[in-house]
């Protein structure tokens, strides 16, 4: 009886400690994936912003020769004096918003590639947890076989 008793504690403590390692490593694949998901959107978010700045210089483009026309039409040249300067001023603050946007988005793309990183950081230290509990859990094992080796000496 006693010898069944310490193989069952034997086999529990090691079923555990396979059980918490198993547990782990699957958290750990989650939070991989949630880096990789991440990485993904830093990518995107990069991709995104210079098709939007493309579609912005565009959409100036057409707004700075639109307003280039209006001015001719009513008898005013931008190549100097007041006209040039406005134009001048709105070409500034068209650089100053895709610069803007560029900052914005390079900003975006490293709070994701931190966030990334964090994941990935947690998968290293589930995978840690993990081990050390199988590792403890063998220790147990270990232990409870002992334990019952020295009771049936004991009794033998």
């Amino acid at each position: 009886m006693m010898m069944a008793s310490t193989a069952v504690a034997v086999g529990g403590a090691i079923y555990s400690a396979n059980a918490a390692k198993g547990g782990a490593d699957y958290d750990a694949s989650v939070s991989e994936a949630n880096a990789d998901r991440a990485d993904v959107s830093a990518a995107q978010l990069v991709a995104e912003n210079a098709r939007r700045a493309v579609d912005f210089r565009e959409d100036y483009s057409d707004f700075a020769r639109s307003q280039e026309v209006a001015r001719t039409k009513q008898g005013v040249y931008a190549y100097s004096g007041t006209a040039l300067e406005v134009a001048m001023a709105s070409a500034r603050e068209a650089d100053d918003e895709l610069a803007r946007r560029a900052y914005n988005a390079a900003q975006g793309r490293r709070d994701t590639e931190d966030r990334a990183a964090g994941f990935r950081a947690n998968a290293i230290n589930i995978r840690i947890g993990g081990r050390a509990r199988q590792t403890a859990g063998y220790i147990q094992a270990g232990t409870s076989l002992l334990q019952g080796a020295a009771r049936v000496s004991r009794y033998s």
